[in-house]
């Protein structure tokens, strides 16, 4: 049987500032959402948006280092979540990080991940 990878790319900015938290572990975990561009620049219409999710040290530097508007790039694998409420089964789609690469930045960008910290 071929193995297939679960791999996925995406290049826009933050559409909200990330949200950290601290679980009871002590591991830490961001969520955030990106907001990619399809069509000309300032078309709305082509927008599309992605929840994303980091953990660790790569949550912490997203959380330190990104806002609103940030131009990033990042790598990741889909995962499915599945949730209950009032009974009701809800299944939610997001992208667990584990690149992150910042994009326009006046200082030279930083890769978190795989290669944390390490100038390009």
């Amino acid at each position: 049987m071929r193995m297939m990878n679960n791999s996925v790319q995406l290049a826009g900015s933050l559409a909200a500032d990330p949200e950290l938290r601290m679980l009871s572990d002590g591991t830490y975990v961001a969520n955030f959402r990106l907001r990619t561009f399809r069509g000309e620049s300032g078309e709305q219409d082509g927008n599309q948006y992605f929840n994303l999710t980091a953990w660790r040290t790569i949550a912490r530097e997203i959380d330190r280092n990104f806002k609103k508007g940030s131009e990033v790039y990042v790598r990741g694998e889909l995962r499915n979540r599945l949730h209950q409420r009032n009974g009701e089964r809800y299944y939610r789609t997001e992208i667990h990080v584990y690149e992150f690469l910042a994009l326009a930045r006046p200082k030279p960008a930083a890769v978190f991940g795989n290669q944390l910290n390490e100038a390009i």
